[in-house]
């Protein structure tokens, strides 16, 4: 049982979409006067590990196609 091409494109949609708001409210905090250390190191760990995740859809879709 396979994955459907529309299943990986919404899966990709959707981590891009968290990684979007994982960046706005870094930005947001960022923004502040005084910044939550705890929350930044929340966010930025987000934001990475939806990196690791685009990169590693990003190398299973290309051995998908081949």
């Amino acid at each position: 049982m396979g994955i459907s091409s529309r299943e990986l494109n919404d899966w990709k949609r959707n981590l891009i979409d968290e990684y979007n708001d994982v960046v706005k409210s870094i930005q947001s905090l960022s923004d502040k006067e005084i910044v939550d250390l705890n929350s930044m190191k929340f966010l930025l760990s987000c934001k990475t590990s939806l990196e690791k995740q685009i990169t590693n859809y990003e190398r299973d879709i290309y051995f998908y196609e081949v």
